[in-house]
Order: structure tokens, then sequence, then C-alpha cells
């Protein structure tokens, strides 16, 4: 796996331990929280250069999840930049994919 190098030990709190998925903006982990113990996904954008719109929507995409709270929207953990680009930790569901 090739993960980004500051999601990997970013601030020392997420320990990321395989990718779940990938699309056109970025790539999924499942990891695991160090300091509140459970298992997350963060979802970092790819690391090509991304204009202004991108950035704007992938902000836009967790300011719209983190405000809500219903049994079949993920839960937004967190949000914030690393060297690598932006990024959003949320809730790891389990379960097949959709396709």
């Amino acid at each position: 796996m090739t993960e980004p190098a500051s999601v990997r030990g970013l601030a020392g709190r997420y320990e990321l331990e395989r990718e779940i998925g990938r699309g056109g903006m970025g790539r999924v982990f499942a990891a695991r929280d160090l300091k509140l113990d459970r298992s997350v996904a963060i979802k970092v954008l790819t690391p090509e250069s991304h204009g202004d719109e991108d950035l704007r929507r992938f902000e836009q995409e967790a300011r719209a999840a983190g405000s809500l709270a219903h049994p079949n929207v993920v839960m937004v953990h967190d949000i914030g930049a690393s060297d690598d680009g932006p990024f959003i930790v949320s809730e790891l569901l389990q379960g097949g994919t959709l396709r």
C-alpha cells in the first residue's frame, strides 16, 4: 500500500490499515484512531494537483456530511489538511460494496 506519508503519521493519531476505495477525487483508507481507540475511514485527495474548485467541493462534502445526523448518512469525525492535502475522517462502515 502506498498511502500519503503525512496521513500515515498524521499527528501520530491515525494508523492506516489498508486502502478500501478510490474515486475521481480521492482515496479512502481504513484506519485506527489511536487516541479514541476506534476504527475510522480517512478520505484524502489524490496526489495530483487540484484546482480551487476541487478543494471547495471536497470541503463542501465534509461540511455537508458533518452537519447531518442520520442512521443512513456516514458520520464525519474530523476534517483537516496535511502536507498531502485535505482529508476527511469518518466512521468506518462494515459490509459489502454497493456494486
